[in-house]
């Protein structure tokens, strides 16, 4: 398969209510070539996943949007997407801290702390995905969080020193652009592998809920379809989709 290029297009907002709403709101009018941004300084209304709110302090963070044309991806398996966002996010985090993980299914933690989350949205028609938007919050130059969101870091708080975002972006669509590429050209198990390798609990016996009800067990797998693959403390394996299980701890 021909080799995907990213455009270079970059459209900035001083304050925006969420930069994956207006990618669709422009999308609505016009065409955008595949890797186009739209980023802003500050986000009014950021959503992350399950409706939560990205809490930023205005100029200190990577609030993002990204286009994808991913027709050559089947429906069944757009987790795939969120696959190539968390990785890309990983390489470029865990360039700087090395206990970088992902979190599924769209989160990445630095120890026990959040420094980066994830909102895919995918137009799908028929048996073809026709756009992506992802759309990235990640932690760079902010100092302290609010007492609500205890368990959040940034690279700031973790290197004490702060960090030029322009070239920080530019190296995230770089890494993002290699794995997309490998997706594109059917390296899907190198993706999958790679992913599930680095996730936060894999292989570790932690606490989740599930309709009310706690267990414990540990990660032992990802789905293609994006299902979490878990295996309880009697040996049982259970398979979840998103909002189906939370971890505790």
């Amino acid at each position: 398969m021909k080799e995907r290029k990213f455009s270079g297009k970059r459209i900035f907002y001083e304050s925006i209510d969420s930069t994956n709403e207006e990618m669709q709101r422009i999308l609505q009018k016009t065409n955008f070539d595949e890797g186009t941004v739209v980023y802003a300084g500050f986000q009014t209304g950021g959503k992350g996943h399950m409706g939560n709110r990205w809490e930023s302090e205005p100029g200190k963070n990577i609030l993002m949007s990204i286009l994808f044309l991913p027709d050559f991806l089947e429906p069944q398996h757009q987790f795939y997407l969120s696959m190539v966002v968390s990785l890309s996010l990983l390489e470029i985090i865990g360039s700087y801290c090395p206990q970088t993980k992902i979190k599924w299914p769209n989160d990445l933690f630095v120890k026990d702390k959040k420094i980066a989350g994830l909102l895919v949205e995918n137009q799908i028609r028929g048996n073809i995905i026709e756009k992506t938007v992802a759309g990235i919050g990640l932690n760079v130059n902010q100092e302290k969080f609010s007492m609500f969101i205890p368990a959040a870091t940034s690279l700031y708080m973790e290197k004490k020193c702060h960090f030029d975002m322009t070239k920080l972006l530019e190296r995230l669509m770089g890494q993002m652009e290699v794995w997309y590429n490998l997706l594109a050209g059917s390296e899907r198990e190198l993706i999958r592998r790679n992913y599930t390798e680095n996730l936060y609990g894999l292989e570790e016996m932690l606490t989740y809920s599930h309709d009310g009800k706690i267990f414990n067990a540990m990660i032992i797998d990802v789905e293609p379809s994006g299902e979490l693959v878990l295996e309880t403390e009697k040996g049982d394996t259970l398979k979840f989709g998103f909002r189906e299980v939370m971890l505790i701890r």
